[in-house]
């Protein structure tokens, strides 16, 4: 009998040791939004940032995640759920967070009295989702306490030509319009680039598709370089831009001939082609800015700033996509489709420094890149859907115990070691997907409890 004891001791405390570490799913609120384009969450402090529905009304709140007080923000008329698409976009400043809601952008610390109204931009026709109506911001690019915004025409949101260019002083508040009359399609592409400027892209009529200098005190354009010979081809930079050593890199798409290549903008404003089949460039989120990452059809690279400075570090075969990738400490977790109808997507790990490398079948890229962490979820042919949580600290790969559903993840913030996320359920109607409540939920990282194998050893002491 002894023996039998000792063994299951020893048994005990291996099981405990090897007991599979996860992340455990609570429900938080509840919140408003659409089937197409859930509320998201954003961060000031140890504040969670989002739509919800109260007894004070509706609008958005701040939760805060120690206290579990509720703070209303902003109010919105209830009327918009019917015709708009219930999203904000939050963007992080040192003066605190700005909170985008149908074109009202507001900068806030948190609380209702640190909130105000820094400029109502407007909104503006959705052409994929008419008659649905959206905010008129198309993007937000930060200076030191200065911020420019691309703002997009009253109607054909798709229209370039109808962009303009703002600059605000979160300091004061003061707005002012960023004008050239010979110039159209104004799109911020990188703040704080450029000897401490901004730089934008735009079509002029002698100068073709070019980048301009914005300063921070005055308000007219500066031309640096451009591409004065291709003016059929209908240019622009997709995607973010990254400031490396050698320069400001981007991919230039041609939107007439579906071609796309990637480009350094110098200091001194010389441009220089690096490759071909650019699908998007990425820092290295290390403070490295000796080297960046990029993708093309073909794989991951590195690259120095210089053409034959390119390395292939991942090779991606013809039928497959990058999706997405996100960058943490020294991994880069890329998502990929394939054309394959049984194996229609998955996720690779990459070790940027070592080449080693994982694959994770049958799993997406949420689209929530945290500092560490990254939310990753079964495909939509796997039902119920399962959630996973990979972190980069320890390159493992989390399970999370949560009720099997249906469902998808709009974004995740992170508050210490705790996930916070927003997500929409659904169900499934005979063979259509009907939305459910959508939901805040927390995740938080839980170890093997070894009191869970008591029930079983008793029973094996009874016999």
């Amino acid at each position: 009998m002894k023996k039998i004891v000792i063994s299951l001791f020893i048994l005990l405390s291996l099981s405990a040791n090897v007991e599979a570490q996860y992340y455990s799913e609570s429900t938080v609120s509840a919140y408003p939004g659409l089937p197409y384009n859930p509320s998201v969450l954003g961060r000031v402090q140890n504040k969670l940032v989002s739509f919800l529905d109260t007894e004070q009304g509706f609008g958005v709140y701040a939760q805060d995640t120690i206290s579990k007080t509720v703070d209303k923000l902003i109010s919105v008329d209830r009327a918009k759920l019917n015709r708009e698409r219930l999203s904000s976009n939050y963007f992080t400043t040192p003066n605190g967070l700005l909170i985008d809601v149908f074109g009202k952008l507001y900068l806030s610390n948190g609380t209702a009295a640190g909130t105000s109204l820094l400029k109502d931009f407007g909104e503006t026709d959705n052409a994929r989702f008419a008659p649905i109506r959206v905010s008129r911001i198309v993007n937000i690019e930060l200076v030191g306490n200065t911020i420019f915004v691309t703002r997009a025409g009253e109607s054909a949101f798709y229209s370039e030509s109808d962009y303009t260019i703002w600059r605000i002083d979160l300091d004061t508040a003061q707005a002012n319009l960023i004008s050239d009359p010979n110039t159209q399609g104004l799109t911020m592409i990188a703040g704080s680039a450029l000897n401490d400027s901004a730089v934008a892209f735009g079509y002029n009529e002698s100068k073709g598709y070019s980048f301009w200098r914005v300063s921070l005190e005055q308000d007219h354009l500066s031309y640096i370089n451009g591409f004065s010979g291709e003016l059929d081809r209908r240019l622009m930079v997709s995607g973010k831009s990254v400031q490396s050593r050698t320069g400001l890199v981007f991919c230039r798409t041609s939107i007439a001939e579906s071609d796309s290549s990637l480009w350094r903008l110098s200091a001194d404003g010389r441009l220089t082609r690096l490759a071909g089949n650019c699908s998007g460039v990425f820092d290295t989120n290390n403070g490295d800015k000796d080297s960046f990452f990029f993708t093309t059809n073909d794989g991951f690279w590195k690259g120095n700033g210089y053409p034959d400075g390119n390395v292939r570090l991942l090779q991606i075969d013809s039928n497959s996509q990058v999706n997405a990738v996100c960058i943490s400490n020294s991994t880069a977790l890329i998502s990929l489709t394939h054309l394959d109808p049984v194996r229609p997507t998955s996720a690779t790990t990459l070790d940027t420094q070592t080449g080693l490398s994982k694959n994770f079948p049958d799993v997406e890229f949420t689209g929530s890149c945290l500092k560490n962490r990254v939310l990753l979820i079964t495909n939509r042919d796997v039902i119920p859907t399962k959630l996973f949580v990979y972190d980069s600290r320890v390159d493992t790969l989390y399970d999370v115990k949560r009720t099997p559903i249906l469902f998808s993840v709009n974004s995740a913030v992170e508050v210490g070691e705790d996930i916070f996320f927003a997500s929409q359920p659904f169900s499934r109607v005979v063979d259509e997907l009907v939305p459910a409540a959508g939901q805040l939920s927390q995740l938080t990282f839980k170890h093997g409890d070894f009191m869970s194998f008591l029930p079983s050893i008793l029973d094996i002491l009874g016999e």
